[in-house]
């Protein structure tokens, strides 16, 4: 069975996450081009990722002396996930992997006895794990591999997934995509380039369906926020090249004037409070008005 993923995560997804939501994946498809065994082959890949997220997620949760104490360590597969490892060349994580696993069946009888948690729990647990630093037992480089885990996707996405309709997908997609909500909602709307977001990406609020934020990418790379909108739909953020303009409430709060170096602050009645220089300085004060927009010396 191979595991399904919507096609607008796969490609937005950071690496940890598109690990974690391909291994965890509940919804499945068969490849009928591809006979039992190499079906049988994804299988062990995507028990692969689910452990090696779930491996790494336990020991920043529990450390790596209560990995053996606190965790269902014995549900992990490890002998399949050093061979996937060992087949995308993650040689040092493995070796290290074997390292602590050999720590603890040396000191089983130790890892045993903290188990229940006795009174001496705390001596015992500390006098252990100095003993696991001395003796070097450390997990390098986990995360370099889910990079590289990651990255390995991506390049060979068909090795690993099929999209949401059970679909081959592109390793460079260009185009548009939408992306709903659990509750059925358009939640985001993105172009892509390179599979990639690239260029104007708006989001959605998933229960009134207004906009929210319409933002520029370059490359996957977030350039700048053009608008925010709040719940009601009212405009609260703009930026263009020359100004930025934020709203409270609906009504105007503040002008920045990048141009002239200009900030203008409002009241709610839309009357100017004050106008500065020197945008990262709003001390440096010119001009001020009360409430009914008169100049105040």
């Amino acid at each position: 069975m191979i595991s399904k993923i919507n096609k607008f995560l796969f490609y937005t997804l950071d690496n940890a996450n598109l690990i974690q939501h391909i291994g965890e994946s509940r919804e499945k498809c068969i490849d009928s081009q591809l006979d039992e065994n190499e079906n049988r082959k994804f299988e062990k890949k995507t028990q692969a990722l689910f452990d090696l997220i779930n491996f790494d997620f336990q020991l920043e949760e529990y450390g790596k002396a209560n990995w053996f104490i606190e965790s269902s360590y014995e549900d992990c597969d490890m002998e399949n996930l050093k061979s996937y490892l060992l087949s995308i060349n993650q040689t040092e994580t493995v070796n290290s992997i074997t390292s602590f696993y050999k720590f603890y069946k040396k000191n089983i009888k130790d890892f045993e006895y903290l188990k229940p948690y006795p009174k001496d729990f705390e001596k015992k647990f500390d006098e252990l794990t100095s003993k696991m630093e001395s003796e070097g037992i450390i997990i390098c480089k986990l995360n370099e591999s889910i990079d590289v885990v990651a990255d390995t996707i991506r390049r060979n996405p068909n090795n690993y997934c099929r999209d949401e309709n059970g679909q081959y997908l592109e390793r460079f997609f260009n185009g548009f995509l939408g992306y709903k909500a659990n509750n059925g909602n358009l939640f985001k709307e993105y172009n892509f380039f390179l599979g990639k977001p690239h260029g104007l990406c708006l989001d959605y609020d998933i229960h009134t369906q207004n906009k929210k934020k319409l933002s520029v990418f370059n490359k996957g790379e977030l350039v700048i926020t053009l608008k925010q909108w709040d719940y009601d739909g009212a405009l609260k953020y703009e930026r263009t090249f020359d100004n930025e303009k934020i709203w409270n409430k609906g009504n105007i709060s503040i002008v920045k004037d990048f141009r002239n170096d200009l900030m203008t602050n409002y009241y709610d009645n839309g009357n100017k409070r004050y106008e500065a220089t020197n945008l990262h300085d709003t001390n440096k004060i010119l001009r001020k008005w009360d409430e009914n927009g008169n100049m105040i010396d």
